[in-house]
């Protein structure tokens, strides 16, 4: 089992069967909150560097994912992706799990707070109004082709004038901004202030 430690910084283990004390895999002595594990690293968000950090289970190759975060907080991983809330900027935000430029999917929501995941979408509350709000992540359309060796590609097109969203992603009458878009890449919709 893994834990953050919000006032030492540190993140820190013990075996299920609690056949061992408790261990430190990381100290870095910011403030961590946002924690999560996959078979192999254990990944958190460090709101006093405003980092997304990942480690191997004991500790071992420490890597920054994503720096200059704006107080992130909540964090999850979910595929190839960690995506995580920044309490400051009220943002809902992704990179994948072994770095890379992080991808806002939303933006200026009103008192973010909760984060969860599916193979689908990512969903967070909102303390302002009491809304759960969601989008599709898709994020994994967006990293491939872009520079991973594969021979490159068409880039990401720039956002699109606004257009009606499909049905699952906002309610009806409210328009999205199509975003990164590339030939034969799924579409990622960000809500406009509208949705």
């Amino acid at each position: 089992a893994f834990w953050a430690d919000k006032y030492t910084g540190a993140v820190r283990s013990v075996p299920l069967d609690a056949s061992a004390e408790p261990a430190i895999v990381a100290a870095n002595g910011g403030w961590t909150f946002g924690i999560d594990v996959d078979d192999h690293y254990v990944y958190w968000s460090d709101d006093f560097t405003d980092e997304i950090i990942r480690a191997k289970h004991d500790g071992s190759e420490q890597m920054v994912l994503a720096a200059g975060q704006s107080s992130p907080f909540r964090l999850e991983v979910q595929g190839d992706h960690v995506f995580w809330i920044e309490i400051s900027a009220g943002s809902v935000v992704a990179v994948h799990r072994d770095g890379g430029e992080p991808l806002v999917l939303a933006a200026e929501q009103d008192h973010i707070w909760g984060l969860a995941t599916d193979e689908t979408y990512v969903y967070w509350t909102q303390g302002g109004d009491g809304s759960v709000s969601r989008v599709p992540h898709g994020a994994e359309s967006v990293d491939e082709g872009s520079g991973t060796g594969d021979g490159g590609g068409e880039p990401p097109a720039p956002p699109g004038p606004p257009q009606p969203c499909p049905p699952d992603v906002c309610d009806d009458g409210h328009f999205c901004t199509e975003a990164l878009c590339g030939e034969g890449d799924a579409c990622i919709y960000v809500p406009s202030p509208a949705c």
